[in-house]
Formats: structure tokens, C-alpha cells, sequence
């Protein structure tokens, strides 16, 4: 008899010791699960604050109009731009010359070049600019403009099989496009080549 109840109580004790194993693995397991989660969620990349924006405004000042030396069958196209920044400070690049005109063969979105040379400015004052010292495609990429100033410099590009006298119409126009360093495009207003446009 007392064997039968030493039996019984060994019994119970095992049921009670799986019992206990069993509840002990599975909060275990419940605490792994949480922590990979947890791990899981930290990991995940935050975004970040937008830089504060740049807001410029560019200007054309003057064109000047000359056939590139040696290729006497394209048309070189240099202007003076003024460019102000009212916004944060980036450098500006991907300059760019769009072309309107009603002549045939036209070219437009050319990229502006690099040059060297002096070259007279049109006008009344006959101002010589050289081209390499003012190149403001290079003076915008190195040096970011900063808030509230403006900076002026020379733009250069050569348009493939064209003439002056292709360009040199009332309505014929070009705007120079540029972009900052956070992919923003902006344009100067339209300026026109030759004579003014009349008046209604």
C-alpha cells in the first residue's frame, strides 16, 4: 500500500516539474519574439529633415554673338548672367541654353562649354570679359552662392550650323536654365536677339 502511494506521489511531482518546463519554454520564446520585433522595428532607417531650400533668380545682362574660331560654321553665343539667391546656399549647375526661334535647324538645350579667349561685349561701354576668369558655370559648381547675395559671371555656348543671321530676328529669344545642388530647375526670363520686339 505504501508503495502504491509513493508511486502516485512521484507521479504528480513529474506532471507538476513538465507542467512548469513547458510554461517556462513558452514565455521564453514569447520574450524572443519580442525582442526580434523590437529589433527589427530600431533598425528601420529615419528619415531625414529636408535641407532648407535655395530660391534663385537669374538674369541674362547681355549676348554677344561670333563664329568659333576655326569653324567659322557655328555660332558661338556668350552671355553675362547675373544669378541671386534669396534661400539657402547651394552650388548651381547643369547650365543649359534653350533657343526659340522660327528658323529652321535651330539648335536648342545646348550645355554650356568651357572657353578661354577675350571677347568684347556689345554696347556702349565695348566692356572686355575674359572668358575663362568669368566662367560662371565653374564659379557656381566650386563656390556655393550664399543667401542674400548674387554673383555675375560669363555663359558660353556654341550652336552646331548656325548663323548670326539665323538668331538675329524679332523673335527669335533664348533663357538659360540652370539647376542647385538639391536637383531644383530654375529659369532666367526670356531675352531677345536683334532688334526689340515692336510694340502693338
Amino acid at each position: 500500500m505504501r508503495s502504491n502511494i509513493f508511486q502516485l506521489l512521484t507521479l504528480i511531482l513529474l506532471v507538476g516539474l513538465i507542467s512548469s518546463c513547458s510554461k517556462n519554454e513558452a514565455t521564453t520564446s514569447s520574450s524572443v519574439n519580442t525582442a526580434t520585433t523590437s529589433n527589427t522595428s530600431n533598425s528601420a532607417p529615419v528619415a531625414k529633415a529636408p535641407a532648407e531650400g535655395s530660391a534663385f533668380r537669374g538674369v541674362i545682362r547681355n549676348v554677344s554673338l561670333y563664329p568659333v574660331p576655326g569653324h567659322s560654321e557655328d555660332l558661338a553665343m556668350t552671355l553675362v548672367v547675373t544669378i541671386k539667391n534669396s534661400g539657402g546656399p547651394s552650388v548651381l549647375q547643369q547650365w543649359k541654353l534653350d533657343v526659340n526661334s522660327t528658323s529652321k535647324g535651330v539648335p536648342t538645350g545646348v550645355d554650356a562649354v568651357h572657353v578661354s579667349g577675350v571677347v568684347e561685349l556689345p554696347g556702349g561701354e565695348s566692356k572686355k570679359v575674359d572668358l575663362a576668369k568669368e566662367d560662371l558655370s565653374v564659379k557656381t559648381a566650386e563656390t556655393p552662392v550664399t543667401t542674400g547675395t548674387e554673383t555675375s559671371g560669363v555663359l558660353s555656348f556654341v550652336l552646331p550650323k548656325t548663323t548670326e543671321r539665323q538668331l538675329a530676328q524679332n523673335n527669335t529669344s533664348v533663357m538659360v536654365s540652370f539647376k542647385d545642388s538639391q536637383g531644383h530647375l530654375y529659369w532666367t526670363p526670356k531675352t531677345f536677339i536683334g532688334a526689340k520686339k515692336k510694340s502693338d
